[in-house]
């Protein structure tokens, strides 16, 4: 293990790139993905969309566009945070990701998609974290359920027996 893995990330820095974890997928979630482009450092990345968007001025672009999407409703949840490396102004970790996608009415058919991120964080000269990049991999493609079927009163009757 080479040196840089060794220092250890304090409470407060752990804290607050989690609160980028989160904020990320909060504003994606509430209609405010044009904030993201605030979350990166000027020269931040976000591989793994189809298209790589390199720079903030790229991120911001892609993420106004999101914003603006209309019948499209989304909830990302992300787990498993694991740090990979800790330098003092630099950390990678990975998380898990699922994803449930809606298009349409609230009644409308709802996907499940799961995904890994590795993501690279950057400590500025205002002593702020910030996403460098972030690093999206599919892992199960969107599946897509409908609500359940309403039983029929024969099923109905079958299962108070």
């Amino acid at each position: 293990m080479n040196e840089m893995t060794r220092v250890s990330l304090s409470l407060p820095d752990r804290v607050e790139i989690e609160a980028l974890l989160t904020e990320f997928s909060w504003l994606i979630d509430n209609g405010q993905a044009d904030r993201i482009a605030a979350l990166f450092t000027e020269d931040g990345q976000v591989r793994g969309l189809g298209t790589d968007l390199i720079g903030r001025k790229a991120i911001d672009a892609h993420f106004v566009r999101r914003a603006q999407e209309r019948g499209k409703t989304t909830r990302h949840l992300w787990t498993n945070f694991r740090l990979v490396e800790v330098q003092v102004d630099r950390v990678v970790s990975t998380v898990n990701v699922i994803t449930y996608i809606r298009h349409g009415d609230p009644g409308s058919p709802c996907g499940v998609m799961v995904g890994d991120s590795c993501d690279v964080f950057r400590k500025s000269q205002n002593d702020k974290w910030r996403f460098l990049e972030r690093a999206l991999n599919v892992v199960f493609p969107p599946s897509m359920s409908g609500p359940a079927p309403e039983a029929t009163n024969h099923q109905r009757t079958a299962n108070k027996v």
